[in-house]
């Protein structure tokens, strides 16, 4: 019974053994670059994706020295070799492994895309092709490749966590990206996001204006943001710029006034303050009074709407105001202290 229990073990040790040499043997050429891009990025992405092959149970990667030895036995070298299905195939007999890799790396754009294709050297078909885009940084462009090799190779996990980018660059390049208050790096900069919700992507650079865009990423898609940064006036400072924006925009604490007397049974000012919300709620009380005021409680309703409506929309003001100043990341020292028609600024923070 010994016996037996321990020659099925060897058995089970040797089939482990045997199983773990049969791992399919093969080879990877350079990749191919266009004239746009540079050379001396396919050696770099070439040794990333061979780093990949071995890691793997199920590959055997030829190492590049290695390739080269034994074609300079044929009288060939790398630099001779030719690009395509069948020169790989060529290539792949004389070199003795099962598979050959071959691909490419071309820009579209601001849009990088690498090519890998798999091809069977004794029947000569191409069994996989992937592709990978690549929005970004050039100097970044190593987890790309990293992610079309896990791919060839059929080890690829499928990332569950929602993944919400934005590639940002400018002109000039080097302006600070912010979102909200949070700064997240320079341009060129890939930055992420934890959901989909509207951000607003601000940026900021010395002698220019700052630059604003609303966004709303797309889960697993990179988002791509071009801003081109307006000089600030000759003398004229950061904060400067920003005043001008808010001066234009501000909501009037009598024009809010005036919107209510004339439409505050509708929530008139409040929508003029942007507090739609509120507004909507007041528009549905003042209506629902007017339809309903030959009943009891239909009059209360209509005026209580009015009411609320003068009170409420002077708030909504300041609200509206100090949320453009955050966002416009500047304060103004309170009216009484203004001297003539200066205005003093302080930073907020």
């Amino acid at each position: 019974m010994k016996k037996t229990t321990v020659f099925i073990l060897i058995m089970l040790l040797w089939q482990d053994h045997a199983s773990a040499q049969k791992r399919t043997t093969v080879a990877l050429l350079d990749l191919e670059v266009t004239k746009d891009l540079p050379a001396s990025t396919s050696p770099v992405l070439s040794n990333l994706i061979r780093q990949e092959f071995l890691r793997s149970k199920n590959y055997e990667i030829l190492d590049r020295n290695n390739m080269s030895s034994i074609l300079k036995e044929q009288d060939l070298s790398l630099s001779d070799a030719c690009s395509g299905k069948d020169c790989a195939v060529q290539l792949g007999k004389l070199l003795a492994v099962e598979k050959m890799i071959y691909g490419s790396l071309s820009s579209l754009g601001k849009k990088y895309l690498i090519n890998l294709q798999m091809v069977d050297v004794s029947t000569g078909k191409i069994e996989k092709i992937e592709n990978e885009s690549y929005v970004g940084a050039i100097e970044e462009i190593d987890v790309a490749a990293v992610r079309i090799a896990k791919k060839i190779i059929g080890e690829e996990t499928i990332e569950t966590a929602n993944v919400y980018s934005i590639y940002v660059t400018s002109e000039p390049q080097g302006a600070r990206v912010y979102v909200g208050d949070e700064l997240l790096g320079s341009t060129p900069a890939t930055i992420t996001l934890p959901n989909d919700k509207k951000a607003t992507v601000r940026l900021k650079a010395a002698a220019y204006q700052d630059w604003y865009q609303e966004v709303k990423p797309k889960k697993g898609e990179k988002l791509i943001v071009n801003a081109t940064l307006l000089a600030a006036a000759k003398g004229e400072g950061d904060v400067s710029g920003r005043i001008r924006i808010y001066e234009v925009n501000q909501k009037k604490h009598g024009s809010a006034l005036l919107w209510s007397w004339l439409t505050g049974y509708v929530g008139g000012g409040h929508f003029y303050a942007k507090s739609y919300k509120r507004g909507g709620i007041i528009l549905l009380a003042g209506v629902s009074g007017f339809l309903l005021q030959d009943k009891s409680g239909g009059k209360t309703l209509f005026f209580a709407a009015y009411i609320t409506d003068i009170i409420g929309s002077q708030f909504a003001v300041s609200s509206y105001n100090n949320k453009l100043k955050r966002d416009l990341d500047i304060g103004f020292i309170p009216d009484f202290q203004r001297k003539g028609i200066q205005v003093a600024i302080s930073k907020t923070f």
